[in-house]
């Protein structure tokens, strides 16, 4: 399966934004990748670039692994028009 557009959440990240990124993708699939407790190691971040993903931040604040997956996808649901 085509997982669509590729995004890695990585904190480093200040140039493109995850609201950005999902309005690019416009109605098309997207796959988001959200890393471990202690985030991704930036060989990882090199690797999932190099593999075609674009690397996109929440902002300037660090949410929990368990927390981001919400936040990504409610951000996502909202742009999308099927959120609030």
């Amino acid at each position: 399966a085509r997982p669509g557009a590729v995004g890695l959440l990585y904190e480093g990240e200040t140039e493109l934004r995850l609201g950005e990124f999902l309005q690019a993708a416009g109605e098309s699939p997207v796959t988001l990748l959200i890393g471990p407790e202690g985030g991704f190691d930036p060989r990882e971040v090199a690797q999932a670039k190099a593999a075609g993903a674009r690397i996109v931040g929440l902002g300037s604040r660090i949410l929990r692994t368990e927390t981001v997956a919400l936040a990504a996808l409610a951000i996502a649901l909202h742009l999308r028009g099927e959120l609030g």
